[in-house]
């Protein structure tokens, strides 16, 4: 019987390994969650450029509109200099004052544009180089998830190994108890004697149940998580 606890604790070992590594591998960052800001920040960069470029556009036909009010204010201002009608002179004179008034205007949001323009360049830079950082968080995490994930599944697959051949050598009826146990004791049916102590629930055990699980002579469960304890070599 010693033999077969022996080889049931190694089974534990196994099967606390096996689910410790599929754990670990549910837990892994695969990057989709950056891959999700990285998605989200260039949509953010398109409406951004969308944006900017309209921001050109009204700038480019504000400067054009500011460009002919000034040409045709200067045309008027030469027509009325010339001109020896007073009525005539007194309606360029009307005209050129909405002219001036007009450029006044056109100049103030050509200034509010050119402010607004600067700006956008400035957030469209900083979300392009966001945007490259997000890249290269997410081709790290990519390599980092596909490593350690190949070296997870190739742990497991040992441990899948290792417990096929192990399970061979145990008797069926212990191989049942220690199953059924597993699935009720959240995966630790086996727990080794610790400082005195069930390794399971950490409960002193009595000298005389101490050297009861020392001789192995026949299975001794621990009385208050009822695990099968094993004296470890």
């Amino acid at each position: 019987m010693k033999e077969q606890l022996g080889l049931l604790y190694q089974l534990q070992q196994i099967d606390t390994a096996t689910a410790r590594d599929s754990d670990a591998l549910k837990a892994l960052d695969d990057g989709s969650g950056t891959a999700g800001e990285l998605e989200a920040a260039r949509a953010d960069l398109e409406q951004m450029e969308a944006e900017s470029t309209r921001s050109q556009a009204d700038l480019r036909d504000k400067e054009l509109r500011l460009a002919g009010a000034e040409e045709d204010g200067a045309k008027r201002a030469k027509e009325a200099a010339t001109s020896t009608n007073p009525k005539q002179v007194e309606a360029l004179g009307k005209k050129i004052a909405e002219l001036d008034r007009l450029k006044d205007k056109l100049e103030e949001e050509i200034l509010a544009l050119l402010d607004q323009v600067d700006e956008q360049d400035s957030s469209l830079q900083e979300q392009r180089s966001r945007i490259s950082e997000l890249e290269r968080q997410l081709e790290d995490k990519q390599r980092a998830f596909a490593e350690q994930s190949a070296r997870l599944q190739g742990e497991l697959a040992d441990l899948e190994t290792q417990r096929e051949a192990l399970i061979g050598q145990i008797e069926p009826q212990l191989l049942t108890t220690y199953e059924q146990l597993r699935s009720r004791a959240g995966n630790l049916a086996v727990a080794a004697v610790v400082n005195n102590a069930c390794e399971g629930c950490h409960t002193q055990l009595p000298m005389a149940r101490l050297g009861q699980v020392r001789q192995g002579m026949f299975i001794v469960k621990c009385e208050v998580c009822h695990r099968i304890l094993v004296w470890p070599e």
